[in-house]
């Protein structure tokens, strides 16, 4: 077994211990198996610490309830970085398990708490034809802090 078999083995077996069944199986089982999916979808030969990153970024996300934080925004945004902290840090143990390097893990903890994020989207659009980023709008789901720098500097005021 390769120790990115390993780790993605590790992954599924901890989120086949969701509770949640409501589609049948354990629902961050599925989750984490449709993001690889996905990823495999749009990335050739996406690495491997980014495999790992894309099946774990919801590892065990039950175990810490919405319900634990305050109502609103604030709580929301401190229950998701703390899912974030807790998601890295998991997931940076299996990677240590399977072989995987401080570095490895580090850079796979930097994908998980999504740090950087709106820096590499905004550099990402920044870079795309108006063709392309319009396209990008229409396909996916692009939450509306990252939806501004896809719509082009003459039409992020509107």
């Amino acid at each position: 077994m390769t120790r990115l078999t390993q780790a993605l083995a590790a992954i599924d077996a901890a989120n086949a211990a969701d509770p949640d069944r409501s589609e049948g199986e354990p629902a961050a089982l599925l989750y984490s198996q449709r993001m690889s999916a996905e990823l495999a979808r749009l990335e050739e030969a996406p690495s491997e610490v980014l495999q790992i990153a894309a099946r774990g970024q919801h590892i065990e996300r039950w175990l810490l309830p919405r319900s634990e934080f305050p109502e609103g925004r604030a709580g929301y945004l401190a229950w998701r970085a703390e899912q974030a902290r807790r998601h890295a840090a998991r997931v940076a143990g299996i990677m240590a398990d399977a072989g995987y390097g401080p570095a490895e893990q580090a850079r796979a903890g930097v994908l998980l708490r999504k740090e950087g994020i709106k820096r590499i989207v905004a550099k990402t659009a920044a870079k795309m034809s108006p063709e392309a980023r319009a396209r990008a709008l229409e396909e996916f789901a692009i939450p509306e802090p990252f939806a501004a720098a896809f719509r082009g500097r003459d039409q992020a005021a509107r």
